[in-house]
Order: structure tokens, then C-alpha cells, then sequence
């Protein structure tokens, strides 16, 4: 059983990256259609279209490279570990680790998708709790989090679609990580309670010296 924090998630590709569990080893990501339609049979087009030209203008818009506040800390890893449960020396026992096949301390693999934190004296997200009851910590400020401008959707329910995770390599204390976001694909179709509007983002995350550490593809459902 593995033991590196992707324990159930992820498991090794035909090039020897690991993938997130339900995209095996020849079952690369399915290409993106920009704009696409439901066109299967008797679908009608929608009676109200948010992907709008202008929405569109946005498909394979980047954002500026974010670098994390805080470089990568031994104590932040062991926390994380346990916060995932996860009690591979490997992320906490600097004597253990350096006698692995890593030669030193490693965080878990999806530690990235975590490094990024509010840097000191800047506002607090969440205190739009405060103004608006309905305010839920998600929605598009995770996609400003990371430097995408927000979508002009005029859409306000956002559902998690599920991530698609390839992993390079393991960050290790004293590195920093940095990360650019760019939109893949932004698509609408019709549900059986109205229109969904798909959103799929693409984020790279590195250290500052160039090593790839993994790369997160993200589907937002809005409606």
C-alpha cells in the first residue's frame, strides 16, 4: 500500500507519473471542445445561452504566475500529514527520510494544491461572510485565488465537477512553489433543471527553480 499521501487516489501512468484514480494508464485527458453542444439526439439548443461571445473570449486566458507567500516548511508538512492522515516519515522524520529513496524529507504529493496561503496584512476572504449571509467561501475566488479573472457568467451556484491530477515530482522543504492557472474549455449544457455552464481550468504548479510538481485540471458546474 502506498504510503506518499495519494494512498487510494492515484496510481502510476505508462510514463511512470502518477495519476489520479479513474484515468488509468492509456486513458489520456479527452480533448476539450470549445463551445461544445449537447448534440445528441432531440437536443435542442438552450432557450438561454451564458457562454456568450464574451464568455468565450476567455477560453485559453492565463494568469500571471503566483508565487506562494511562505517557502515549503518541514513543520507545515508534518501538519499536513496528519491532517490527511498520513504518517509517512518520509513528510516528518528528517533522519528516516534522508535513508529513503528520496534522500531527504518530501511532502505528500497534492501538498501544492495547498501551499498557497493569504499573505500577511492583505484582506480576509472571508469576511464577505460577514455583508452577505449567503456567502460561501467558494464560487469564483478560488479561480482569482490563483490570478484567472472571474467569468461573466451571471451565474451564482458553483458544484465542484472533480479534478484531473497528474504528479511529477514531491516538493521538499526550502522550496518554494509557484503556480500559473489558464481556462481550458467553457461549455454549456442543458440539465434536466436548466442550463449547466462547465468551466475547466488548468493549473501548473512548480517550484521557483522550474521542476514541475503537478499539474490540476478543475470542472466547475455552474447554474
Amino acid at each position: 500500500m502506498r504510503s506518499d499521501g495519494c494512498r487510494d487516489r492515484c496510481r502510476p501512468g505508462g510514463d511512470g507519473r502518477l495519476r489520479e484514480a479513474g484515468r488509468g494508464p492509456g486513458r489520456p485527458h479527452a480533448p476539450l471542445q470549445s463551445g461544445a453542444r449537447d448534440v445528441s439526439e432531440g437536443a435542442t439548443e438552450p432557450a438561454v445561452s451564458y457562454v456568450t461571445e464574451e464568455v468565450r473570449a476567455f477560453i485559453g486566458r492565463a494568469s500571471d504566475t503566483v508565487v506562494a507567500v511562505d517557502e515549503v516548511e518541514l513543520g507545515a508538512v508534518r501538519r499536513f500529514a496528519q491532517a490527511i492522515m498520513d504518517g509517512d516519515p518520509n513528510y516528518w522524520d528528517a533522519a528516516a527520510a534522508a535513508a529513503s529513496r528520496f534522500g531527504g524529507p518530501v511532502t505528500p504529493p497534492l501538498y501544492p494544491l495547498h501551499a498557497f496561503r493569504r499573505a500577511p496584512e492583505t484582506p480576509d476572504p472571508l469576511a464577505a461572510a460577514t455583508e452577505d449571509p449567503d456567502y460561501d467561501g467558494a464560487g469564483q475566488g478560488l479561480a482569482g485565488r490563483l490570478g484567472l479573472p472571474p467569468l461573466p457568467l451571471g451565474l451564482k451556484r458553483m458544484l465542484n465537477g472533480g479534478n484531473d491530477v497528474e504528479i511529477y515530482a514531491q516538493a521538499r522543504p526550502g522550496d518554494r512553489i509557484q503556480a500559473h492557472s489558464r481556462y481550458l474549455d467553457i461549455y454549456q449544457k442543458e440539465g434536466r433543471s436548466g442550463p449547466l455552464v462547465f468551466v475547466i481550468m488548468e493549473t501548473t504548479y512548480e517550484t521557483t527553480t522550474g521542476t514541475r510538481l503537478l499539474v490540476s485540471r478543475q470542472t466547475q458546474v455552474w447554474r
